[in-house]
């Protein structure tokens, strides 16, 4: 689950360049997905690890 969570891959930029792919767009998505990790990890961690029963299970 935490994967899922995870902010886009760096080697996004790498293929789109490879490929004739739109670095730019690439680049932003990597950049704005890195700074939403920042909010959105702690928080799902914090939903999984406290308040489900899957803590429980741990």
């Amino acid at each position: 689950m935490i994967i899922a969570i995870m902010p886009a891959a760096v080697t996004s930029i790498v293929f789109a360049d490879i490929f004739d792919g739109d670095t730019q767009f690439a680049a932003e998505s990597v950049l704005i997905t890195h700074i939403l990790a920042l909010l959105t990890i702690p928080l799902w961690l914090d939903i999984v690890l406290f308040h489900s029963s899957f803590a429980v299970l741990c």
